[in-house]
């Protein structure tokens, strides 16, 4: 059976040979609880939960060949480990990994351990989940919608499946592939309940609305249309997330006739642990 591949950015923790890990904390992520006392009641009211910072520990044994190339080994582990904001990957079953920083890694050489010696390092993640090594992306394909009333068309249910254990952010792009102008359209999304509505549009035959859910990036929350892609769109309700139960998609559309519109969407899968 072949080693588990552990790493730390490009450096390799657990190979065989110079380097063995022998222990890896890690868990679920730490939730704080916000509380609050009410008069005469039993026990206290939640207000709020927040999700922490994640530490996670590994235990590495570096063994040498003499006490010289011990130590030098060591040299190179500590390097490696002074890198800011690498990928720590230590999961047996896939590449998911978390981007940390290593915080502590104490060194005890010992008289009586000529040729090993135990490093436990600390690790911090200040985002605490883990993510794939790979992005996830769903494609609808060109579909022509169906009249619900008057002027309004439904793509139906488009089910989304992805791995993880905890939602992802998606990038999601809408392209009009018909001769149809699009005057508004609302984004749907379950099981969680939630739509995204934008309107005074003029979403013409070619153009593609790019639809950022990340709240983490520069621009956090976006909607962009690549006729004007400096220009952003006015939106209101809730950007949607892809659930790793399963999640189901749908786009309404107002057009003057039958539009046809492909719906693609990417996300990396997140993981508790």
């Amino acid at each position: 059976m072949p080693l588990p591949n552990y790493t730390y950015g490009t450096f390799q923790l657990n190979d065989g040979v110079n380097y063995f890990v022998t222990d890896k904390k890690l868990g679920l992520p730490e939730v704080q609880e916000s509380v609050f006392k009410v008069a005469r009641y039993p026990g206290v009211k939640t207000t709020g939960t927040i999700i922490n910072e994640r530490r996670a520990t590994v235990t590495v044994v570096v063994v040498g060949s003499s006490r010289t190339d011990l130590e030098s080994k060591v040299d190179a582990l500590l390097l490696a480990l002074n890198q800011r904001q690498q990928q720590l990957a230590i999961h047996m079953l896939d590449g998911r990994y978390l981007v940390c920083d290593a915080i502590s890694a104490p060194v005890t050489y010992r008289s009586t351990r000529l040729l090993a010696v135990t490093i436990q390092i600390t690790f911090l993640a200040v985002d605490p989940y883990l993510y794939a090594a790979n992005a996830s992306s769903y494609d609808s394909g060109s579909i022509a919608y169906t009249l619900v009333s008057g002027s309004n068309y439904t793509s139906g249910n488009l089910v989304v499946a992805s791995s993880g254990t905890e939602y992802a952010y998606p990038t999601i792009a809408l392209t009009n592939n018909s001769a149809v102008t699009i005057t508004a359209f609302t984004l749907s999304q379950n099981p969680d309940g939630t739509s995204l509505q934008i309107s005074n549009l003029s979403w013409t035959q070619g153009e593609t609305i790019t639809i950022g859910c990340d709240p983490r990036q520069a621009n956090g929350y976006t909607v962009v249309s690549s006729a004007a892609p400096g220009t952003l769109l006015a939106f209101s309700g809730t950007f949607p997330v892809i659930e790793p139960t399963g999640t189901v998609l749908t786009l309404q559309v107002t057009a003057s006739a039958q539009p046809t519109v492909d719906l693609a969407a990417t996300w990396t899968p997140r993981w508790l642990s």
